[in-house]
């Protein structure tokens, strides 16, 4: 870690990060952390909350922890809430300033924590900030394919309505039992959409959430995510948490009304894609197929909404990704 030159007001950072039987995917985000500028005043550390009975990591953490301020925690109950309110309950208890959360398939831009801290001074009315996350889709990936999230090209300051886990700068009175006492909620452990929960506590309680342009992570999109299937689930899986979400935190009206522009926005659209990608075919393929990618991702939205009131409780979690 490299240190900036400038006198600022000290804060104290925790980067904080829940691993699964990921030693690979692991070793390169700490390398990565290894090589993050940390501007002065700013005392930072880093936490790894292993998920899993037995420890896996301990030749890894031992070789970072000669370069790296570096905590390991275990936390055995297997689920992704489980192991994001054990790193909650450990950096609650440093008494540091702020979270900084980002996950282990990440690789972190040097500047990172230069952008993040630079915001957080900037912007003294918000506690929660979220950086620019990159997927890498591999080459081989068809064009046509659906897209999954693209970067939000945002400046620093914009106001968002959803935060994610990955990527993230958190003042610790948010989750600090003193403060707004957050926390993730058991009933996304397997299913993934904790974070939007969060997000939503969050800003429920008044808080606001705003984008910092410079903090940079990129994530390398894994074999099993590439296919067609797998993107088209994602889409539904999203639509799926959302509409969760929303019921759970929502009134109903709401919730119900969020569906139905939802579903007759989908329905809409899905139709009138697929109508223009059947008349340009012949003449503009590369087009036409892009407008089918287009109606699939519409009509897995649909799906995943449906998939919701079906009861159905997809855990897309409970299997490994990457290594």
């Amino acid at each position: 870690m490299a240190r900036m030159n400038k006198e600022e007001q000290p804060l104290s950072f925790c980067i904080a990060l829940c691993s699964r039987q990921r030693p690979q995917l692991l070793r390169r985000c700490l390398a990565s952390l290894d090589q993050l500028v940390i501007p002065e005043d700013i005392a930072v550390s880093v936490l790894v909350v292993e998920n899993n009975e037995t420890s896996q990591y301990q030749e890894i953490l031992q070789d970072f922890g000669k370069v790296l301020p570096l905590t390991h925690v275990s936390e055995p109950r297997a689920g992704l809430v489980y192991a994001r309110n054990k790193i909650l309950d450990t950096v609650a208890k440093m008494q540091v300033d702020w979270m900084g959360g980002v996950d282990d398939d990440q690789i972190i831009d040097q500047q990172w924590l230069v952008h993040m801290v630079a915001a957080i001074r900037e912007f003294p009315d918000t506690k929660v900030f979220v950086g620019d996350w990159r997927r890498q889709v591999p080459k081989d990936v068809p064009y046509w394919y659906p897209t999954l999230n693209l970067p939000k090209k945002l400046p620093t300051g914009a106001l968002l309505r959803e935060a994610v886990s990955g990527n993230t700068a958190i003042d610790a009175s948010v989750f600090r039992a003193s403060g707004m006492g957050l926390r993730f909620d058991m009933a996304y452990n397997f299913l993934g959409g904790e974070d939007t929960d969060f997000g939503v506590q969050y800003l429920s309680k008044g808080g606001k959430i705003r984008f910092v342009s410079g903090a940079r992570t990129e994530e390398d999109i894994h074999d099993t995510r590439t296919s067609l299937k797998a993107r088209l689930k994602r889409v539904s899986m999203s639509n799926f948490i959302l509409a969760k979400v929303r019921h759970h935190r929502k009134s109903a009206i709401f919730a119900w009304g969020w569906t139905l522009q939802i579903l007759y926005r989908s329905m809409a659209l899905g139709v009138v894609n697929l109508i223009l990608a059947g008349v340009a075919l012949p003449f503009r393929e590369r087009w036409a197929m892009k407008r089918y990618g287009v109606a699939l991702k519409f009509y897995a939205k649909i799906r995943g909404i449906f998939w919701y009131y079906s009861g159905k409780n997809p855990e897309q979690y409970r299997d490994i990704d990457g290594n």
